[in-house]
């Protein structure tokens, strides 16, 4: 028997009760259960990582399911090699040690969609964090505390304006709109990229600024040319 962490992201779901831990020797092998997890927490704080001591080889491929108090399963997730962590794991991880207010399946969502937006990727949790530089972690890490922040901004409701970016809005959370910008500028220092702040918008016209290279307008980040 060996041990293996894995680490991952709770869905917000609440009523779970149980997960499942399941073991392969390759990632397209048939998975099998090898453990049944039932101290995981209680919503919304359920665990995010667990060590198995029943795996067979820590070199296996692992996934998880889990289960509610209805005995539904929701899925296997996507396989992982024994003690290895994917970028947006690590990247969820270093989000919360700089800042541990934030919620960390918000900032799982926004670590998804910010490792396809700069690795290019249609399936960001197949990104590894040992397949990309430090460089680009602490890059993605603060793009995805930016984007965090972004939307806590826009659903604050406040009636106190403020600038962020190219667009005028309003929110109380002064503190958070002074450093969005600043974290994007140095975000885009590690990444050697030039994301900006435009909110959510039917269509963005600004003379002179150039052609917009890739944009997300739900998660209110664009990149320019």
């Amino acid at each position: 028997m060996a041990d293996v962490r894995l680490d991952f992201i709770p869905p917000d779901i609440p009523d779970l009760t149980k997960l499942h831990i399941y073991e392969a020797p390759a990632a397209d092998g048939t998975f099998n259960p090898i453990e049944e997890v039932t101290a995981i927490g209680e919503y919304p704080n359920y665990i995010s990582y667990y060590t198995t001591e029943l795996a067979i080889d820590d070199e296996d491929w692992f996934a998880i399911e889990w289960e509610d108090s209805k005995g539904a399963l929701f899925g296997i997730s996507q396989p992982v090699q024994g003690n290895t962590q994917t970028a947006v794991g690590r990247i969820v991880q270093y989000a919360l040690l700089r800042d541990s207010s934030i919620n960390e399946i918000i900032a799982a969502q926004e670590a998804e969609a910010v490792v396809e937006l700069v690795m290019g990727t249609s399936d960001p949790l197949s990104v590894l964090s040992t397949s990309v530089t430090a460089n680009q972690l602490s890059g993605m890490t603060l793009l995805t505390m930016a984007r965090v922040y972004m939307m806590s901004v826009i659903s604050s409701g406040s009636s106190e304006s403020f600038t962020a970016g190219l667009v005028s809005m309003k929110s109380g959370n002064q503190r958070d709109l002074r450093g969005i910008e600043d974290i994007i500028k140095a975000a885009n220092l590690l990444l050697n990229r030039n994301y900006s702040v435009v909110a959510v918008m039917e269509s963005v016209e600004i003379p002179g600024l150039g052609s917009i290279v890739s944009a997300d307008h739900s998660r209110l980040i664009v990149e320019w040319e």
